[in-house]
């Protein structure tokens, strides 16, 4: 009986994207043949965690609640003595947004806060003692000492859960919050299970692609003129020790296997420790695959026309859209520097276009009372004020740049819905209009990201004709290239990281990376402003072919291909070198 233990800060409930991992890839036909058993494994953030999960799936066991519905106190009671932890054990429901599949799944939470002194130390000497990590340099890290003290009572509870059923078992370290309980997995010589390393992202490169005046285009010319040179992530950019993200994820070199979702993860990885380049291998990230009809597609149009007409005045000729977090690796301001550019066309031909931006700092949508208090004082979402409950954090700064678009635009008009979710409680919202028709009446989704592993979201409306406009950067364009065809016009390939000609390499490495990246960002835009209109003022006949490319496109990159393909032969690779 095979299981799949995942180790993730999402195993209670979606966050971002490994939750969004979560749900594409354990829903879907070929996992579910392939593996007998799923069980997610992770943090107890909260009491209200166990709250959510008995909402909407069961809890079978809490030592919090004294529930116990399948008499596993023997199994869990030693264990609880032993570490001092709190268990909380049941199923729950993933649910994939788009295709609307659900599939009950184990959960496994837990509560090291108070964890055994004594075996949390003795844990620590050994993360040194086998694999150089220096505890004490990151225990003023609350997040830090949250998942090396899961390690311990996680990988010993998932072992009783698995009692003595036939294999094979793999344990997935998701992100180097899992490394931890994958070196405890390591350091058991009779384990039964093959641990592997699923590197969402490099949480180094991440940092420092963030933090450099350059970002995408500075780093990545630099890790190519270094990786030709034969030096490695420190030689080039410094000492990174005191990161603890990079100590632990250069750890995942010492599992069975190493999972990376994008080609730049890979070359990443390789650049972080030679290690990875005899562990490390890809394992691409799935999106949705789901055929609709055009009359489909035009309804979802004209309901987002609608709304459009309902808070502008005016019926958009494009509609422009982004679905994201509000993080600054999201490239955000890229997106309004092609839709200056575009804008002037579209102007010039006396079009009008509307870009909604889905995207917010919190992680719990608006109350209806709240919203609709918005609408009726000043207009939300097309006006906005600062604080709660409207603009908190990185959506103040992105609504003033917004601001200023939308007063020097004479076309395109930007509408910045800062809330968890496609919905609203105004009369003005479109009869029966959700989600999917943000997905599915979408002409073009933006995603010009300058640090993004993968970008599921960034492809989901392919599967509905749209062009989607991605950074180089982003992981998922290597997929796309893998099954597409040259004549193929559903993607635009923004080229970030290609530099002016006559680029003296000493520039990357001075202040003046800034001025090259916007350099490089300005022509891009341009390209990109070019390239967009033309496809977007197609005839009907040449959409409708794209409608049906863009799902033969998502099918040979669903999620069902991703685990035929990639995740289970990555999974029987590494426990093949344990025989």
């Amino acid at each position: 009986m095979s299981t799949v233990i995942h180790v993730s800060h999402e195993a209670a409930y979606k966050i971002g994207g490994i939750g969004a991992v979560f749900e594409g890839l354990i829903s879907s036909r070929a996992y579910q043949e392939s593996f007998d058993r799923t069980l997610l494994v992770g943090p107890l953030y909260q009491l209200a965690d166990e709250g959510r999960i008995e909402q909407e799936g069961e809890v079978w066991y809490s030592s919090i609640t004294g529930i116990d519905r399948r008499n596993l106190q023997n199994l869990f009671h030693p264990l609880e003595y032993r570490f001092d932890v709190n268990f909380v054990y049941g199923q729950r429901i993933l649910k994939e947004p788009i295709q609307k599949r659900q599939v009950p799944v184990e959960v496994l939470l837990i509560d090291p806060g108070h964890l055994n002194p004594r075996l949390a130390m003795n844990f620590k000497y050994l993360l040194y003692r086998d694999y150089g990590i220096p505890s004490d340099r990151y225990e003023s890290f609350s997040d830090y000492e949250l998942y090396v003290r899961l390690a311990g009572p996680a990988y010993e509870a998932a072992l009783r859960l698995i009692g003595n059923a036939a294999g094979p078992h793999y344990l997935i370290a998701h992100e180097y919050m899992g490394i931890p309980t994958a070196l405890r997995a390591l350091l058991d010589p009779a384990r039964p299970l093959t641990a592997l390393y699923h590197a969402h992202e490099v949480p180094t490169v991440r940092a420092l692609v963030e933090t450099i005046p350059g970002h995408d285009t500075v780093f990545y010319n630099r890790m190519r003129q270094a990786r030709a040179e034969g030096k490695r992530l420190e030689d080039t950019f410094g000492d990174q020790s005191g990161f603890y993200k990079h100590a632990l994820s250069l750890r995942g070199a010492e599992c069975d296997g190493a999972m990376a979702v994008g080609d730049y993860v890979l070359e990443e990885l390789e650049f972080l420790s030679p290690d990875f380049e005899r562990t490390a291998g890809l394992t691409y990230n799935g999106i949705p695959a789901t055929e609709i009809s055009w009359g489909e597609k035009q309804l979802s149009r004209r309901r987002l026309q609608d709304y459009t007409q309902a808070l502008l005045g005016y019926r958009p000729d494009m509609i422009f859209t982004h679905v994201t977090r509000l993080v600054v690796s999201k490239g955000l301001w890229r997106d309004l520097k092609a839709l200056h550019y575009l804008d002037g066309q579209m102007a010039s031909a006396g079009q009008r276009g509307v870009f909604w931006v889905l995207a917010t700092v919190g992680g719990a949508g608006k109350h209806a009372e709240e919203i609709s208090r918005m609408e009726s004082d000043y207009g939300w979402p097309v006006r906005h004020r600062e604080g709660y409950p409207d603009l908190a954090g990185a959506e103040v700064e992105f609504w003033h740049q917004v601001e200023k678009f939308n007063r020097e635009a004479r076309a395109v008009q930007v509408v910045f819905q800062n809330q968890f979710g496609f919905h609203s409680e105004s009369a003005r919202w479109p009869a029966g209009m959700g989600f999917a028709d943000l997905r599915r009446g979408s002409d073009a989704e933006f995603g010009q990201s300058i640090y993004e592993p993968f970008g599921i979201a960034q492809l989901e409306p392919l599967s509905f004709g749209a062009v989607c406009v991605v950074s180089d950067a982003c992981g998922c364009l290597g997929f796309y290239r893998k099954v597409s065809d040259p004549a193929d016009d559903l993607v635009i390939a923004a080229n970030y990281t290609r530099l002016p000609s006559h680029t003296p390499s000493a520039a990357l490495y001075e202040r003046d990376g800034w001025a090259i990246r916007e350099k490089v960002e300005d022509s891009t835009a341009r390209e990109v402003a070019r390239a967009l209109y033309e496809r977007l003022n197609a005839p009907d006949e040449i959409k409708q072919a794209r409608l049906r490319r863009g799902y033969e496109l998502a099918s040979r990159m669903s999620w069902d291909r991703v685990v035929q393909d990639y995740f289970k032969p990555a999974l029987l690779k590494a426990a093949a070198k344990r025989e």
